[in-house]
């Protein structure tokens, strides 16, 4: 089915619904199809600053850091039912697949 080796000559067309299909020649001289299938809906990237670097930019402030400690610790305390109220996680929490 698949060359032992594959000489990674890709040719990229695109097709509707920008669906992207893959053709890669293998050392024989064939070609594999392949389509797309991860991150279809990505339109670009951009670069972001790191989260030690964002935090000594923009600290968090006491009440903040206060009000995250506390709903952990609530959110913690429904999980192991020392507390019986109910939580729900609504998502998804990524934009991929």
């Amino acid at each position: 089915m698949f060359e032992k080796q594959i000489n990674w000559s890709y040719i990229l067309t695109l097709s509707c619904f920008n669906l992207i299909t893959i053709y890669v020649e293998c050392n024989s001289g064939k070609f594999l199809r392949m389509q797309k299938t991860s991150d279809l809906r990505i339109s670009g990237r951009q670069e972001v600053i790191s989260a030690s670097s964002l935090l000594v930019e923009q600290p968090i402030s006491e009440v903040s850091s206060e009000t995250v400690f506390n709903a952990r610790k609530e959110f913690s305390e429904i999980l192991y039912k020392k507390d019986n109220r109910l939580a729900v996680v609504v998502g998804p929490c990524s934009i991929h697949d």
